[in-house]
């Protein structure tokens, strides 16, 4: 025999064979669902039933799964939901049952104050009913708000609304006898007012508030509206049913364009859409998101929350509609500005031929130190142009370039604090030592300065002043530059969150974890914190793929109010605090609620923990970091966007191993860098076997086809 010549070509076949067989990707329908572990706790009560005078809406009785029921003692738990249309805005059920507080209109600009509280009571011979129980629901897909207050067998169940387009919140009002006996001498009292603020009035009233007597088991309903008016003309013969409907299908159209979350816990996917309906109702006719509880106006910072938020979800041209109306006016006040008027006609607004020369002597950060917040356009516009692949153009990149290098860097790089931090007051309270601007120079700011930097292409500052060795403190002390001796969470999870990553930040996030988290996964220094702490944590966590991620995820539920939501402020038990609620309106809200910032940042993290979508559109590259939380069998995100292709994500958990699973619309020439947060034995990609980099399985796929599937076999 010439082993020579036959010997290879004899064995060549059976050996293939073999290594194919080998590498052959298991079946996952034979393996083992994940599932049995704790999901959020759920708490809101039973649907409010829907009035025989609004029959046929069934999607009211579909709450949901924030809300909350009982008799809450004060504000501090209760939730905050809102009515809004961009025209009228109110929240409603914060300050007790359906009472509206925060009421403005025509328009958002709360220059002259709010509008007072207004409560609907029930009266029997003239003598309000006292208050046994309360439910206040958000049905599913929709910007309204539903309250149920019962006083012994009678129950008064109101369902308020902002139609579009008109300058009125409509309330529909039922009350309903359950009792066996008769009930006599009943009305309706606390909607009979005409209060003015500035040159706008409000008008509230009911088309009828004398029921009388009610049998058992009837139903009796009116309608009643809060209407807004600056020239004396009011809306006063809106109909519920036409309202109602109106808004449903406007909030539900909105929302179709959205990514949504198919999740094993409701909690979850209602917490995305909840806080989309929050931005939502806080959002005037040009596309700015203003925080609507004490503050009204437009804010740098504040477009923060929603910009990621919209990002994230695949709402890129309202991410992009609230930076043009930001800029825009910017020119209209011909200032760079910590916040701005509401009340522009940005269609008037011209740009200016020389935008340089413009930008250039335009009023900088007026009334705050010029550091901080305008590094905020920068870093949002960096964002949309990584998720959508669009650039600035001229005019734009002027404006940014004076929002980085007007601000003022001190000798050797050092920044002071704008003045205008939202957790200085903390800070001041965990360190002892007073307001930070009094004591030392802001590694915040310049955090912020060199992450708006890598934007532009231009150089940082650098943060080694503030380096301990072990974490970024929050302040270098005027004088000698000693640090304050921990970090701080608001600023020392910055470099993570805006995408550096590097030795120091592990580093960091390890001082963050022995200095400030909790055992339950919370994270707080101080007696009170700002409400995106939280998102800041799950999101750095996950980004490094820690053991922590789990416990931070499920830390957000226990932090999030009763309605889903992520104040200005909480406190050491993750409860919103609540100092001060004046009911004429006139007086600040202090800590604000219904936040856009906070809570947008808390949910974009969320979903960064479950989705890890991080894409670099311009040069088409896409990561990819999906997460399953512990006794979760899937997951689904449905409608996910990268510039203009539509991707879905499907993620399914067994004892043996997961499976990813993506489609997209378009077949686009992506690197896909896929993190799956766990160790694997071995990875197929689309049934080919792939070694994985490192103990987080990331892997670097070429990919060109509409599907892909992972399956990964557990290490």
């Amino acid at each position: 025999m010439d082993r020579g010549a036959r010997g290879p070509r004899a064995s060549a076949a059976p050996l293939i064979f073999t290594l194919l067989a080998c590498t052959a990707p298991p079946d996952p329908s034979t393996w083992t669902p994940a599932g049995g572990g704790p999901l959020w706790s759920e708490e809101v009560g039973p649907p409010i039933p829907v009035p025989a005078a609004l029959a046929g809406l069934d999607w009211l009785a579909d709450p949901s799964a924030w809300g909350w029921h009982g008799t809450p003692a004060g504000r501090a738990d209760r939730g905050s939901l809102g009515v809004g249309n961009g025209i009228v805005f109110a929240l409603v059920g914060l300050d007790g049952g359906n009472t509206i507080s925060n009421a403005i209109g025509p328009g958002y600009q709360a220059d002259t104050g709010f509008f007072p509280d207004t409560t609907l009571v029930l009266a029997e011979d003239g003598v309000p009913l006292p208050v046994d129980d309360t439910d206040v629901q958000r049905p599913r897909g929709t910007a309204i708000v539903r309250v149920r207050v019962a006083s012994g067998a009678l129950d008064l169940l109101t369902t308020d609304v902002a139609p579009p387009g008109v300058p009125v919140v409509v309330r529909h009002v039922a009350v309903q006898n359950h009792g066996d006996a008769a009930a006599e001498g009943l009305t309706l009292t606390g909607m009979d007012a005409e209060v003015t603020r500035g040159d706008r009035t409000m008008r509230a009233s009911c088309d009828a508030v004398d029921i009388g007597t009610l049998a058992p088991g009837a139903e009796w309903s009116t309608t009643c509206r809060s209407s807004f008016s600056s020239d004396g003309t009011y809306v006063e013969d809106t109909d519920a049913r036409e309202a109602l409907t109106a808004s449903r299908a406007a909030t539900t159209a909105w929302l179709a364009d959205a990514a949504t979350l198919d999740t094993p816990d409701p909690k979850v996917a209602d917490l995305v859409e909840g806080m989309l309906v929050t931005l939502h109702t806080q959002t005037t006719p040009t596309g700015i998101v203003s925080p609507m509880s004490r503050y009204t106006s437009g804010w740098l910072r504040d477009s923060e929350g929603p910009v990621r938020l919209y990002l994230r979800v695949g709402l890129h041209d309202d991410a992009a509609a609230l930076l043009d109306a930001v800029f825009a006016t910017a020119v209209a006040e011909a200032s760079i500005s910590n916040s701005f008027s509401l009340d522009h006609d940005l269609d008037a607004v011209e740009l200016p031929d020389d935008p340089d020369t413009f930008w250039a002597t335009a009023a900088f950060m007026p009334g705050r130190n010029p550091v901080e917040a305008p590094s905020y356009p920068v870093l949002l516009h960096g964002a949309l142009e990584a998720w959508t692949g669009v650039a600035p153009d001229a005019q734009r990149a002027a404006y940014l370039r004076a929002c980085l290098e007007r601000q003022q860097v001190g000798d050797a790089g050092l920044f002071p604090f704008s003045g205008d931090e939202t957790w200085r007051y903390p800070l001041a309270a965990a360190t002892g030592e007073g307001l930070p601007e009094d004591v030392g120079w802001s590694a915040n700011s310049a955090m912020l300065y060199d992450a708006a930097a890598s934007v532009l292409d231009l150089p940082g500052v650098g943060t080694d002043a503030w380096w301990s060795g072990d974490y970024w403190a929050p302040i270098a002390r005027y004088g000698d530059l000693s640090l304050t001796p921990a970090p701080y969470e608001d600023v020392a999870m910055q470099p993570l969150w805006w995408g550096a990553a590097g030795d120091r930040e592990a580093t960091n996030l390890d001082a963050v974890v022995t200095y400030l988290m909790a055992e339950d996964g919370a994270v707080g220094s101080s007696p009170m914190m700002t409400g995106m702490v939280q998102g800041y944590f799950l999101q750095n966590v996950s980004r490094l793929h820690r053991d922590e991620e789990d416990l931070a995820f499920a830390a957000i539920d226990r932090f999030a109010t009763p309605s889903g939501h992520f104040e200005e402020l909480h406190g050491p038990d993750g409860r919103p605090l609540d100092v001060v609620h004046l009911a004429d309106g006139l007086g600040a809200d202090v800590p604000a609620r219904y936040r856009p910032w906070e809570g947008g940042d808390v949910v974009a993290a969320v979903f960064d923990h479950l989705v890890g979508l991080d894409p670099v559109v311009p040069r088409g590259r896409v990561a990819l970091a999906p997460h399953l939380p512990p006794g979760w069998p899937s997951f689904r995100a449905t409608g996910l966007r990268v510039g203009a292709v539509r991707l879905d994500l499907v993620l399914e958990g067994y004892a043996e191993g997961l499976v990813v699973r993506l489609t997209r619309d378009v077949p686009t020439p992506w690197v896909l860098a896929l993190s799956l947060h766990t160790p694997a034995a071995r990875v197929w990609v689309d049934g080919v076997l792939h070694e994985a980099e490192g103990s987080t399985s990331t892997l670097t796929i070429p990919w060109t086809d509409t599907s892909l599937e992972v399956i990964a076999e557990a290490g």
